[in-house]
């Protein structure tokens, strides 16, 4: 990102040049690829800013990440809280009790 940086400082600069050289030598076509180099540096320069602020971000998220507890973690634990199995003649219960409510 450094070198985003750079390099937008530098078409900046290029920019600020060429405007010099064409007031100097009183030329209008040097304006052209001035224009063009400031364009292209405020653009690097917003991407500097957009990738350091997602950079922020990331290392945000991986030094918050502590904080969140791990769901698989408690796996072990979650075995005592299913209900017991039920038997066949339970559930043909169950199921002939839904019918015969179904069927009322």
């Amino acid at each position: 990102m450094l070198v985003v940086m750079e390099l937008g400082w530098v078409s900046v600069g290029l920019a600020g040049v060429l405007v010099l050289f064409a007031a100097g030598y009183e030329e209008v076509w040097p304006l052209a690829p001035a224009a063009a180099a400031l364009v292209s540096g405020v653009l690097m320069l917003a991407i500097d800013r957009g990738l350091t602020r997602l950079t922020e971000i990331r290392d945000a998220l991986r030094s918050a990440s502590h904080l969140v507890e791990d769901p698989e973690a408690d796996d072990e634990d979650d075995e005592d809280d299913l209900p017991a199995p039920h038997t066949v003649e339970e559930l043909d219960f169950a199921i002939a009790q839904l019918t015969k409510e179904q069927g009322n």
